[in-house]
């Protein structure tokens, strides 16, 4: 299974963080 969310940086980042908090990897990647 895979999700796939395009936000700005900041909420990326709070994404990233509260994912990762749950056990879930996650990753950042900069849109081209």
């Amino acid at each position: 299974v895979g999700l796939v969310i395009v936000c700005d940086l900041e909420p990326a980042e709070f994404y990233c963080e509260t994912l990762k908090a749950k056990g879930l990897s996650s990753s950042l990647e900069p849109d081209s």
